[in-house]
């Protein structure tokens, strides 16, 4: 197999094999698929747990952040515009990036305004580009692949399988998994896409972007009041990060990957303070612009 970017994965379970000349040639022994993606989904969350620093955004749209120096968990929300490309992930140095796509619904009478979501999600590894829709998952190669067919690709540093659950893990090199998801319209939902880093030791510390800054990044949460022993919803905070101060809040978002409830450190106005610079910086003129 011939190695074309910067990683190796040892021992490559795959089920769509690169040649050397660069031609696909898809597996179709169900009986392995099966077995393989277990065991690759199953690793997925034992060295999500081990690391535990997951980072993703869901829904519409809700960041959440584990971050070195806070217990609990950092969110915010980007709420965006329909048509908006925002960089999630950008490793200029490993050469990957995740952009995502924003799309909105009709406003509802109770609302306040419309509500938005990440309607697809791109990733970049080296030449090598995958599209996430809720319609199905094509690459720059022209394979295209399907959320019910459980089946998944190998690209020298790259492997991506896709499970029964509507979820697909990428795995580039040792150090870095990332988590697609797709959720199904519901109500006055749209169909959409979240997006989780369930693994990011192997991003540099240069790594940008909404979700990428903030892998390597430590903070401090000092709660405002000490008659807080025990912190409650609403409980106010003081966050300082990059020399940064933030105010934050006690809040609970979910967790739609665990399917639960978790407690954290709201931070306001599209993570103003959190986030290096601007909004504006993290947009992208569309969604298969990289670098």
């Amino acid at each position: 197999m011939s190695i074309k970017y910067n990683f190796v994965i040892p021992g490559l379970t795959a089920m769509v094999v690169v040649e050397a000349d660069n031609k696909e040639e898809l597996i179709n022994d169900s009986n392995s698929l099966q077995d393989r993606s277990y065991q690759a989904d199953a690793s997925a969350s034992k060295n999500s747990k081990l690391h535990g620093r997951r980072h993703s955004v869901d829904s519409d749209p809700h960041f959440i952040v584990k971050m070195m120096g806070a217990e609990k968990a950092i969110c915010f929300t980007i709420d965006g515009s329909a048509g908006d490309v925002m960089q999630l992930v950008s490793d200029k140095q490993n050469g990957i990036y995740v952009n995502g796509y924003i799309i909105s619904v009709p406003q509802q009478k109770h609302q306040k305004k419309a509500r938005t979501y990440f309607g697809s999600i791109a990733i970049a590894v080296g030449g090598y580009q995958m599209q996430f829709t809720p319609h199905g998952i094509k690459t720059n190669s022209g394979m295209q692949l399907r959320w019910k067919k459980h089946s998944g690709l190998s690209l020298s540093n790259l492997h991506m399988t896709i499970g029964y659950n509507r979820n697909a893990t990428i795995s580039i090199g040792d150090g870095v998994r990332f988590l697609v998801l797709k959720h199904r319209r519901v109500k006055h939902q749209a169909s959409y896409m979240g997006f989780y880093i369930l693994q990011g030791q192997g991003l540099s510390n240069t790594t940008h972007g909404v979700l990428g800054q903030l892998y390597h990044r430590t903070v401090n949460v000092n709660i405002r009041s000490k008659k807080n022993v025990n912190v409650q919803l609403g409980t106010k905070a003081l966050m300082t990060t990059s020399g940064r101060k933030v105010k934050v809040k006690a809040r609970i978002r979910r967790d739609d990957h665990l399917k639960k409830k978790v407690p954290c450190w709201e931070v306001r106005n599209d993570g103003k303070g959190l986030l290096d610079g601007v909004l504006q910086d993290y947009k992208r003129p569309c969604l298969l612009c990289f670098g």
